[in-house]
């Protein structure tokens, strides 16, 4: 049994596609879309298009979440805050026919003795880090018995343990963190009744992306939050989180302008 599972696209559809391609040539049993094909790149509605046409199964993620509870009580607080700009570049791209595909999207997804979700079973949200203990992923992972557990959500891959079962996160394909602009997804091979993990990074046409960032006016309406994300697929390195740690409470407090921000971190970066 060999599984292979791509999450977190963000709108790269160039990522998208070369990992889709390299998964494929892979000849696993399975391919499952792990959720969060859209915002961050400029071409989300694509990428949500190639993975409800892929004839794989496909999960949601946080992000899909994100655009289909706008206008709604359960909008996230940061929708209207330049936070939320690419979000909100990404929502004026999708029809009604999108947002409904998207609110039909599975949670998760349970395999042959495998078990894969965007997040967490708990919630779309969680992260997962070297700090995570047994009895952290027991909160995680409530009642889920399969061999193995692969996830999206975080962008650094990475394979931890739960007790003997791994936990795999199977890192981004449209802004990996490898340290170079890499399609990263995770492939799983169980054999003789035990499961084997292996992530996989894929070259994919860069330029063409780049491109799009500027045909589609994506850094125009999205400013700091834009730029950081092109900044991010260009070095594969963990910028924003990086950005939003260094800056957060003071852009927040109006201590601090988007533009010093973004002049600043560049020093610091």
């Amino acid at each position: 049994m060999r599984v292979a599972v791509l999450s977190d696209v963000h709108g790269n559809l160039a990522a998208f596609e070369a990992a889709l391609a390299d998964a494929r040539a892979q000849s696993p049993d399975q391919i499952i879309l792990a959720g969060d094909y859209i915002n961050g790149g400029p071409d989300s509605q694509a990428c949500l298009h190639l993975a409800l046409n892929s004839g794989l199964v496909a999960l949601r993620g946080n992000h899909e979440r994100y655009v289909c509870q706008a206008g709604t009580l359960r909008q996230h607080v940061r929708w209207n805050t330049p936070w939320f700009s690419s979000v909100r570049f990404a929502y004026q791209s999708f029809s009604q026919a999108d947002f409904d595909a998207m609110r039909a999207l599975p949670y998760d997804y349970h395999g042959d003795d495998f078990y894969v979700v965007h997040s967490t079973t708990r919630d779309d949200h969680d992260f997962i880090d070297e700090h995570c203990t047994d009895a952290m992923f027991e909160r995680f992972f409530p009642g889920i018995k399969a061999g193995i557990i692969i996830r999206g959500h975080n962008h650094r891959h990475r394979i931890d343990y739960w007790g003997q079962r791994p936990v795999i996160t199977s890192g981004s394909v449209g802004i990996g963190l490898s340290g170079a602009p890499k399609a990263v997804y995770s492939l799983a091979t169980r054999k003789d009744g035990r499961w084997y993990a292996e992530h996989r990074y894929v070259d994919y046409d860069l330029e063409h992306t780049l491109k799009r960032f500027e045909e589609t006016a994506y850094l125009e309406y999205t400013g700091v939050i834009g730029k950081l994300y092109r900044q991010e697929l260009m070095t594969g390195k963990n910028t924003i989180v990086a950005f939003i740690e260094r800056y957060r409470d003071r852009l927040d407090s109006g201590q601090i302008t988007w533009d010093w921000a973004w002049d600043d971190f560049q020093r610091y970066c």
